[in-house]
């Protein structure tokens, strides 16, 4: 009975340290009040007023908890014989503990009665659950994880945590001296919200500069209440949506993201030339094309007759990017040498090519009027027919058969007299005409 009532007298002191500086939260007489409910409690103590004990030191620790005082009630249980309240006491106080020696007091005292409790061993998953005892009207008894001391009997385990749902055990039968190990998952509580937006779109919940919760389309499961929705997509642009989480309730949300856009002017030295962004036409150059996809784009221009050109640019948000500086070259590519496209460099033969810009240019109503000129072309009129000369073999009347006139491949000479009519008695629209190539024998 001394060694109690010593340890009792030296948590006197430890409390007297602990309300001589009061915290500013007890500026109103509450540590004053804490002290004089533990005083009168040790003297109760040393009467062995148990009882009287007990209900001073349960009051000092409802005003101010103290692990000392916890100490003191847990040693007043013991003595009252009532040891799984002890038990559950000397758990209380031996968490935090960092005194060794006050540690060692608590495992020795916990060890002494350890045979007149029954001990459960609650973990839940998440930990920090409130723990209650066959009814939660009861109040809780503890926190998990948490070792309870107990009276021996059967037991229902409750635990609950804010956002999960109440889960229970099933009845458990403790004998004195046992310790019995429950585990309990716990089930949050969540709402299905749907997201339906652009593929690749993230998905933020709250935080807009949190980790990415799920990218479009998903499906994210939140806890209840308001929730603030961040989407995210390069190129794009959106605003936050707030949604009300009901609990196991599901919701689609619908998102619109609105593409940021700059402007493309294309210019080139020659009059329009088709400009085409990613595979789509957009106009001719000269133009301003609005309302272009901001990020890397790719860009052909392409006219009759000239080399295409690709380019690719940079397009930024409300701001104009410039592709001016492009110049289409003439195709120097003949393909009636061999019947092969190949270069005009690599033509075996002499070949001259009167382009289409050419033939839109001075309007030639027929082909014998676009070979005036050429060389080593002799034109030859004889108010009927019209005849070509080609170096010199070819004279007026022969019926100008010597000349072999092809349209893609195709023989446009007569089949009888092997003529070909070159002047109005032929062809007398170029509209269409891409080229004409001269192959000189």
């Amino acid at each position: 009975m001394r060694t109690i009532v010593k340890l009792v007298m030296a948590m006197v002191l430890v409390l007297g340290a602990v309300v001589a500086a009061p915290p500013p939260a007890a500026a109103d007489g509450v540590a004053d009040e804490a002290d004089l409910q533990f005083d009168l409690g040790n003297k109760a103590f040393q009467r062995k007023d148990f009882e009287a004990a007990l209900a001073h030191y349960l009051a000092s620790n409802r005003l101010v908890r103290n692990r000392n005082v916890l100490f003191n009630i847990a040693f007043t249980y013991k003595e009252l014989r009532r040891f799984p309240d002890a038990y559950r006491y000397f758990v209380d106080a031996l968490e935090g503990e960092k005194d060794q020696s006050v540690r060692g007091d608590i495992e020795n005292a916990m060890r002494d009665i350890a045979d007149k409790v029954a001990v459960l061993e609650v973990q839940s998953t998440p930990p920090g659950a409130q723990v209650y005892l066959n009814r939660k009207d009861l109040g809780a008894i503890a926190r998990t994880p948490a070792r309870i001391g107990l009276a021996a009997g059967t037991y229902i385990v409750i635990v609950e945590a804010e956002g999960y749902e109440l889960t229970q055990s099933r009845p458990i039968e403790v004998r004195l001296g046992s310790r019995v190990p429950v585990s309990l998952d716990l089930k949050r509580v969540v709402g299905s919200v749907a997201i339906k937006a652009e593929p690749g779109t993230q998905v933020r919940v709250d935080d807009e500069g949190g980790p990415v919760a799920c990218i479009a389309p998903c499906t994210l499961q939140l806890p209840p209440g308001q929730r603030l929705l961040f989407f995210t997509k390069e190129g794009f642009a959106t605003t936050p949506r707030t949604v009300r989480v009901e609990p196991n309730k599901a919701q689609t949300v619908n998102v619109t993201l609105s593409a940021l856009t700059g402007s493309l002017l294309v210019a080139t030295e020659e009059l329009n030339a088709l400009v085409e962004v990613d595979g789509r036409a957009m106009g001719f150059a000269p133009t301003v094309i609005n309302n272009v996809q901001i990020g890397t784009r790719r860009v052909r221009v392409s006219l009759r007759g000239y080399q295409s050109v690709e380019r690719t640019v940079d397009i930024k948000a409300n701001q104009q990017s410039q592709l001016d500086d492009i110049i289409l070259e003439p195709i120097r590519q003949v393909s009636a040498a061999s019947r092969t496209a190949e270069s005009i460099d690599d033509a075996p033969a002499s070949v001259s090519i009167i382009s289409g810009p050419e033939l839109e240019s001075f309007a030639y109503p027929t082909i014998m009027e676009a070979l005036r000129g050429t060389r080593g072309v002799a034109i030859n009129y004889d108010s009927i027919y019209g005849n070509a000369a080609v170096r010199g073999l070819g004279q007026a009347n022969d019926y100008n058969n010597r000349l072999l006139v092809l349209s893609d491949g195709a023989i446009l000479n007569e089949n009888i007299l092997y003529q070909p009519f070159i002047h109005y008695d032929g062809r007398t629209d170029l509209g269409d005409v891409d080229r004409i190539e001269v192959v000189r024998g």
